[in-house]
């Protein structure tokens, strides 16, 4: 005899009778071990973020048929937390092709469908990658413990509905980030958290990888101690962008992947990209909901992302910018006026494209008497207020973000001929400690040949130490 939870749809492993057929559900029960081996046990302040994708073939039954079918099950009664998980889906619906549909909860359903569950542990999160097809009832269940409850949390875990593995699972990882596997606290039982997955089981499409990804892990997760960094990146400047908990939406890259399967591999594909071929800038894709335009990173606009974006907020500012072989600056709103207790305003944002020509590229450095971005300190440094700088081969990707009220004593160097700079500020009425003093930054243009005249990649990384230091190791800040 079986049993059934109510709630969960899964039948006990030993044997289902149907149609007068036993069949082994040790298979079933693989499946299920699988599907749930990146359940999650939420850690204060540390959600979980950015995967790759299964690598669906056509016509296959891990992708989902529109609208993907919802419901709350019997114990997902508070408004509140309903209000949560809508909101969720619906940054995944503002960003890519998906369409979800709420239904109501019942014992076997005609197709697949989430089913929202709620444990009796409340920091157990968990559900199976894309669509799986096999469980009684068609009910694929996703866990949602009370501490998982946050709008960021509810997206990565329908990230991983849609078929997103961790972005720290790729195959490619060992060369942007370090494992500490010395900080992990009970090693037999987390190291499977962080394990890779094997060439040809997932694509990366060849997007570039995302430290900040939603579906990436944060820098302390699983830690012995509440400031073990267990995920280092290799460029350091790019350590407090790990695992990014500032932004509440899905980064470029992870809404771009699941469009190209759900957009153009399902036969969504309304705007047959490949005939109108729209010549997309800066890592921009033809936009599945508006087919004569593209779809942009942060920081660009314009039908084929060709432009800065326009800055939101009280005071003008950002731009497009040549870069000569002179210093010049750029600096956040109200900077110059040392007599203003604030520099920028609440809810500011601005967009600075650095440009030089081909053949050049570009370096960075923070300048003048002041810096300053509210940041929380406990457990580690997070920003509420950023400045951020891209620099890499694809500026689409996130890059090096500074906070609190050290000003950043390092000179950044371009892997291009362009550099983004971000300002991003919080609406929020208290946003962490300190100053919004903003930002000096001076800017200059170089050659691309070090002293031995070979091609520099890794002189952007000059006199980080001190900044690697402060943003891994201290949370105790004096302020100005």
């Amino acid at each position: 005899m079986t049993s059934r939870k109510t709630n969960t749809g899964f039948e006990k492993c030993g044997m289902i009778y149907k149609a007068h057929l036993a069949v082994a559900v040790s298979i079933v029960c693989q499946v299920l071990s699988y599907s749930f081996e990146d359940s999650f046990r939420w850690k204060p302040a540390e959600h979980r973020r950015k995967r790759k994708i299964i690598d669906f073939k056509d016509k296959d039954k891990r992708l989902w048929s529109m609208p993907v079918p919802y419901a709350f099950s019997t114990n997902f009664t508070a408004e509140s937390d309903r209000k949560i998980v809508r909101a969720a889906i619906s940054e995944w619906e503002l960003e890519t092709c998906v369409k979800f549909r709420e239904v109501e909860d019942q014992e076997e359903y005609e197709r697949t469908t989430v089913v929202l569950v709620k444990p009796q542990d409340s920091s157990l999160c968990g559900v199976g990658a894309g669509r799986i097809y096999i469980f009684t009832g068609n009910r694929q269940v996703l866990f949602l413990g009370h501490r998982c409850l946050t709008v960021q949390t509810v997206a990565h875990e329908f990230g991983h509905v849609l078929g997103l593995y961790h972005e720290h699972a790729r195959p490619d990882r060992d060369r942007y980030i370090d494992i500490i596997w010395s900080n992990l606290t009970n090693f037999e039982s987390t190291k499977k958290q962080f394990s890779k997955k094997p060439e040809g089981s997932i694509t990366t499409l060849g997007f570039p990888y995302d430290v900040a990804s939603l579906m990436h892990y944060g820098p302390h997760i699983y830690g012995k101690t509440w400031d073990s960094v267990t995920i280092r990146a290799k460029d350091p400047l790019l350590q407090l962008s790990i695992g990014a908990t500032t932004d509440t939406t899905i980064q470029f890259y992870d809404a771009k992947t699941v469009n190209y399967f759900y957009c153009n591999v399902s036969k969504l594909d309304t705007c047959r990209n490949s005939v109108m071929n729209l010549q997309c800038q800066h890592g921009g894709y033809p936009d599945p909901k508006s087919c004569h335009r593209c779809r942009c990173p942060q920081g660009f606009s314009g039908d084929l992302c060709e432009w800065h974006e326009r800055y939101t907020g009280a005071d003008p500012c950002g731009g497009v910018i040549p870069a000569e072989s002179f210093n010049q600056s750029i600096y956040s709103p109200n900077y110059i006026n040392e007599f203003e207790h604030f520099s920028y305003k609440k809810g500011q944002t601005c967009n600075w494209l650095i440009k030089a020509p081909h053949d050049k590229l570009i370096a960075v450095r923070f300048t003048g008497t002041r810096f300053g971005f509210p940041c929380t300190t406990y457990p580690y440094v997070t920003c509420d207020d950023y400045v951020e700088v891209r620099y890499g081969d694809d500026i689409g990707v996130t890059g090096a973000r500074f906070c609190c009220q050290e000003r950043p004593n390092v000179t950044i160097i371009s892997s291009s001929n362009e550099v983004l700079v971000l300002l991003r500020s919080t609406r929020k009425e208290h946003a962490g400690c300190g100053k919004r003093f903003g930002f000096r930054l001076n800017y200059w243009m170089v050659n691309p040949v070090n002293r031995n005249g070979t091609k520099s990649r890794s002189s952007r990384l000059l006199a980080v130490n001190t900044l690697y230091l402060f943003f891994t190791y201290v949370w105790v800040v004096e302020w100005l």
